[in-house]
């Protein structure tokens, strides 16, 4: 199955828009990175995780390398998150190539610094190195056979460090909906967000 049309990306367009959670019962705020090609499936999935408290930053990525736009680097991102949203409770999920090595992932070893809102990490065909700490949650999952450059080599390494908080897996993708309307992709990352990140004391969303 080819799984997801994934490409090299390059810069944040213009087009990123905040979802907020109207389930009643706020968990906390995704950070979404897509490449435009992707924007099916951002939209698909953004929209179940709003109707269970997940609010949403929806970031596409273009191939424009010229293209200078607002929030173009993940710190900028949790700072929206943050300081405008009041979302302290923060998921990266990166779809293809949209990492960014950048992410601010270690905890903060001093009570004098400000805590690291950043919950857990979910991969969908993320190619190359992605190092995180073994504290942190991390779903890696690859919809293609055979799976994204460097996907292997992360599991290896996963295996050989016994990184059991570490959840690697390959699911291979279908459009095929359950009786919820949800397709295998998105309850397969609602069920990890809901058992490896659930219950952190969140802050009041702010309007």
């Amino acid at each position: 199955m080819a799984g997801l049309i994934l490409a090299e990306t390059a810069s944040a367009t213009d087009a990123q828009r905040y979802l907020p959670q109207h389930s009643g019962y706020p968990q906390g705020g995704i950070i979404l990175r897509y490449p435009d090609v992707a924007e099916p499936i951002a939209n698909q999935v953004s929209e179940v995780f709003t109707y269970h408290g997940w609010s949403v930053l929806l970031v596409p990525f273009t191939h424009d390398l010229l293209a200078k736009q607002p929030f173009n680097s993940i710190n900028q991102q949790i700072a929206f998150m943050t300081d405008q949203k009041g979302q302290h409770n923060l998921v990266i999920l990166s779809i293809g190539d949209t990492w960014d090595d950048a992410t601010p992932l270690a905890r903060s070893d001093s009570e004098d610094e400000p805590e690291n809102p950043i919950r857990g990490v979910v991969l969908v065909d993320v190619p190359g190195q992605v190092l995180a700490p073994a504290e942190l949650p991390l779903l890696d999952i690859v919809t293609q056979d055979p799976p994204v450059e460097g996907f292997q080599a992360r599991r290896r390494e996963a295996r050989k460090k016994h990184l059991e908080a570490q959840q690697r897996l390959t699911l291979t993708y279908s459009t095929r909906r359950s009786t919820q309307g949800e397709d295998r992709l998105t309850r397969r990352i609602r069920g990890w967000l809901k058992h490896e990140v659930k219950g952190m004391e969140l802050k009041d969303t702010a309007p």
